[in-house]
């Protein structure tokens, strides 16, 4: 998973605020369990997304109960357990890290292709372990992320389309977030999915820019735009390409039934407010990757925290 993903502090409710860090935590301690202790080291604020909208969607309450942090044995943290949603996250996160590793070991180079390699190896069992727990979860990322290099590798040249490569990575998060569900609640999670899908897609694209240019990487903005620097009309462009696949995916969420409150009242945040702040930091390049225990706020002080509506240069 990628990260970029997070809750906007300042209009989360303490109680919110806690069963967020909960649920964080929770999916940290699931993935130690069901694909091994390593497993933790990919742990990403967007499993903690997929958690709760699965969870909102399902009408699920995960318990939370007090365990001792692997990061600090002498804490105890509340963490949600005995959650579906929580451990499929779990399982998720770690099987896209696993298969990053080995995407990265095919695209890098040097020292990097070397630790991607090794990094693959070591993430194996956690495939293996994901597998034995939910059957096909594997093989059906498998084949849409084939699909999804099959559509970059074409998607060059004249006939470069930036809506072509954010749909197909789209599809992979549609499978994955409707995964073992039926009916509506697998209707609206796979739609819901596939607007955010193709958000992070746009956002970690244009993120990578600098980085994809100088290491001779394929970057869907690069071939659209010839150049890794984006002008104003281009971010007031994808400004608005943005927010409306998370207005879209806000108007899916409303036809989950039943559905619960913490986790909606979260998940409606992070829709509304912190991916529209991550945007904004994105382009106009002012983002940083959080670090592990911010919680995904990316910020020292986030009592004093305020969103700047003028970021991108202009853009509201």
């Amino acid at each position: 998973m990628f990260g970029y993903i997070r809750p906007f502090i300042p209009e989360l409710r303490v109680a919110e605020y806690e069963y967020y860090r909960a649920v964080y935590c929770g999916v940290c301690r699931q993935m130690g369990r069901i694909c091994g202790a390593a497993s933790r080291l990919s742990l990403s604020y967007d499993q903690t997304f997929f958690a709760l909208v699965r969870a909102a969607v399902t009408g699920e309450i995960p318990v939370t109960e007090k365990h001792h942090c692997a990061a600090n044995p002498l804490k105890k943290c509340r963490m949600a357990a005995g959650s579906p949603s929580v451990d499929l996250a779990a399982a998720v996160g770690a099987v896209l890290a696993a298969y990053k590793f080995g995407d990265d070991a095919e695209d890098e180079r040097g020292f990097r292709r070397a630790a991607a390699r090794i990094a693959s190896r070591g993430a194996a069992p956690w495939i293996r372990r994901a597998e034995k727990k939910y059957p096909g979860l594997c093989d059906g990322i498998v084949e849409r992320l084939r699909d999804y290099y099959a559509s970059e590798r074409e998607n060059l040249g004249d006939d470069v389309s930036v809506d072509r490569a954010a749909d197909a990575f789209g599809k992979v998060l549609e499978f994955i977030m409707s995964y073992g569900l039926e009916g509506e609640p697998a209707a609206v999670t796979g739609a819901f999915g596939r607007h955010i899908g193709r958000w992070i897609y746009c956002v970690d694209a244009v993120d990578d820019m600098d980085d994809d240019k100088k290491r001779g990487r394929n970057n869907v903005f690069l071939s659209a735009y010839g150049n890794c620097t984006l002008g104003n009309e281009e971010k007031k462009t994808l400004s608005c390409l943005l927010a409306s696949e998370t207005a879209a995916a806000e108007d899916i969420l409303e036809l989950a039934d039943p559905a619960q409150g913490t986790a909606l009242d979260i998940v409606h945040n992070i829709l509304l407010e912190g991916m529209a702040h991550t945007a904004d930091a994105v382009l106009s390049g002012t983002y940083r990757k959080p670090h592990r225990h911010d919680y995904g706020y990316g910020t020292e002080n986030p009592e004093t925290y305020q969103r700047k509506e003028d970021t991108t240069d202009g853009i509201q």
